[in-house]
């Protein structure tokens, strides 16, 4: 059976309709009036690598079985293209990312485009807003001390204020990284929208997808999240999307976030390696809803704690397999402090175990067992 088959664009369209033509159905090109009027008359010529041949092969579609044909828009009848199958044939929007060139010359239109620079929406004046709250890694003492070398958890929360008239369709979150952090060690959290969990693959620093909530919440959910290494801000943009229009869904019932609900989102990074003992480092977020002017969050603050303490530890041998066993610890001025001490003891060569855990006592009288201890 032979198909009338209606293909939107002609430039990725043209090797797409190749492909179909060389099954002998009909393909209709919709494009520009200068492109369908050269696809008319001259058809298109598409060329495919062939394993084993160093040139490129040729395929012009006016000599394949099928039949080529292309028009603008208000010239296609998409009658012509139902099935009658029991939904009306109907039109979907959806995005499509590809690499650079064309196949049709026609239609290649090459311009520069500008870098995307986030730091422009920190240019606006922003804010302060308890609906926006950033929650940072939990440190010790008044000071909020963190270690070296851990992984820091931070998590970001807006707010649909419960009195919006509407749900929010578009969401936008960025957080300055602190000068002191290395934004190479950076990694996605999951997602939370309401009450509906977002699972992210594990370990990434950037993602960017789509996820069907049609049946759930009545949108598809547009995600594109990660962290820019130049400015170091992290961003997350999140829409919902209308699966017949491909924009954002205008149902004022329908979006990411009902009034009174929340969004969170969050991550993880590391201190940099060489960072400085005592420095600061600070956390704070922005967020836009929609083209709302944007929201500032609070500001967590924590305290580098990057020098380990130093600790001093002495046997005395007592004889008759006793021994007197003293230790200490000594933090530096900018440092946490010392809460407490784990002695761990080796019988037999064998894997060191705790002999006492978290203590505060600084001596303790140990007992041999034969000869046993290492």
């Amino acid at each position: 059976m032979k198909y009338n088959i209606l293909i939107l664009g002609a430039s990725y369209g043209s090797l797409f309709s190749t492909k179909v033509l060389m099954a002998g159905h009909r393909v209709s090109l919709v494009c520009t009036r200068p492109t369908a009027d050269l696809i008319n008359h001259e058809g298109t010529i598409v060329r495919f690598p062939i394993k084993g041949r160093e040139s490129l092969l040729d395929i012009a579609s006016k000599k394949l079985p099928g039949a080529l044909s292309a028009g603008t828009p208000d010239e296609i009848d998409p009658g012509k293209f139902d099935l009658g199958l029991s939904h009306k044939t109907h039109f979907e929007a959806f995005r499509i990312s590809v690499g650079v060139g064309d196949l049709v010359e026609a239609e290649v239109q090459e311009a520069p485009v500008a870098d995307v620079n986030l730091s422009d929406f920190f240019g606006l004046t922003g804010t302060r807003s308890t609906l926006v709250r950033v929650t940072g890694p939990s440190g010790v003492g008044t000071e909020n001390f963190i270690p070296l070398g851990t992984a820091l958890p931070y998590t970001i929360s807006a707010r649909n204020p419960a009195d919006a008239g509407r749900a929010v369709t578009e969401l936008r979150i960025l957080q300055q990284l602190d000068e002191e952090l290395d934004v190479r060690t950076f990694a996605l959290s999951d997602l939370l929208l309401g009450d509906l969990p977002i699972d992210l693959p594990a370990e990434r620093g950037a993602f960017t997808g789509e996820f069907n909530l049609v049946q759930e919440r009545g949108y598809v959910l547009q995600l594109s999240a990660g962290v820019d290494v130049t400015t170091r801000i992290a961003t997350w943009l999140l829409r919902a999307i209308d699966p017949d229009t491909g924009l954002l869904v205008t149902d004022p019932k329908i979006g990411l976030l009902q009034p009174g609900t929340s969004a969170t989102v969050g991550f993880t990074v590391r201190a940099l390696p060489d960072a400085a003992n005592g420095s600061e480092v600070l956390g704070a977020a922005r967020v836009f809803f929609g083209s709302a002017a944007p929201l500032d969050s609070n500001v967590v603050t924590n305290t580098l704690d990057a020098l380990a303490p130093v600790t001093t530890f002495s046997v005395d041998d007592l004889g008759n397999g006793r021994y007197s066993l003293r230790w200490g610890a000594q933090d530096n001025t900018l440092g946490a402090g010392v809460k407490d001490s784990t002695v761990y003891v080796s019988f037999d060569g064998g894997p060191f175990a705790a002999l006492l855990t978290k203590t505060t006592d600084t001596a303790f009288l140990f007992e041999d067992r034969a000869g046993a201890v290492q």
